[in-house]
């Protein structure tokens, strides 16, 4: 791919273009995201003065962002709760209403963590994991405005089906008589919460 050789601000060609091989991605909203390899831009023009920086395919970036808070590991932080909310483009009320929690106040407490861990163990996360997983797919997969490659939506699907398994796994070793019903809706790893009970 050629590099832009015009200043996005004022058109001119007196341009210094830069890949840098590794960019610290902070204005994303997530603490420690680095860009590794060919996918930033960064112009400064020597006509206006203006450093611009242009993140490539960034669509996709925040939507492949979210999918991996989604279907990452334990642990889920106020910062990553925020992140998905706003990729969701709900309000607190919105995600407090989907969690059954009913209260906005639940969730600006929870964002408010930033980078602590909103619960202690894992399975204390479940049910909230859940319905992210679900929402993800709902907002995101489902959405005109997905820019999620056919890959993306694989390795989601799969990450969604090792969720359930790991789910059912946990359960059964704590012995709970608590149940999480999970549907499966489609092969897009449409998953349904409607039913699910909060662990």
């Amino acid at each position: 791919m050629a590099l832009k050789t015009r200043c996005p601000a004022c058109g001119s060609t007196n341009v210094r273009v830069e890949n840098p091989r590794d960019y610290h991605y902070g204005h994303c909203g997530l603490t420690g995201v680095h860009l590794l390899g060919m996918g930033v831009v960064i112009t400064d023009c020597g006509a206006c003065k203006e450093k611009t920086t242009t993140i490539l395919q960034e669509a996709q970036l925040l939507q492949v962002l979210g999918m991996a808070i989604v279907t990452g590991k334990p642990g889920m932080t106020g910062e990553q709760l925020r992140y998905l909310r706003k990729l969701f483009e709900m309000t607190q009320g919105e995600l407090a209403d989907s969690l059954g929690k009913g209260r906005r106040e639940t969730v600006a407490e929870w964002e408010a963590m930033g980078r602590k861990r909103l619960f202690k163990t894992p399975y204390e996360e479940i049910g909230l994991r859940a319905v992210l997983m679900s929402l993800f797919a709902a907002r995101v997969l489902e959405s005109e405005f997905c820019c999620l490659s056919s890959q993306h939506k694989a390795e989601y699907a799969n990450a969604a089906g090792t969720f359930v398994e790991r789910v059912s796994t946990l359960l059964a070793e704590r012995g709970t008589s608590k149940s999480i019903e999970i549907r499966r809706q489609s092969r897009r790893a449409d998953w349904s919460t409607a039913h699910c009970l909060t662990c």
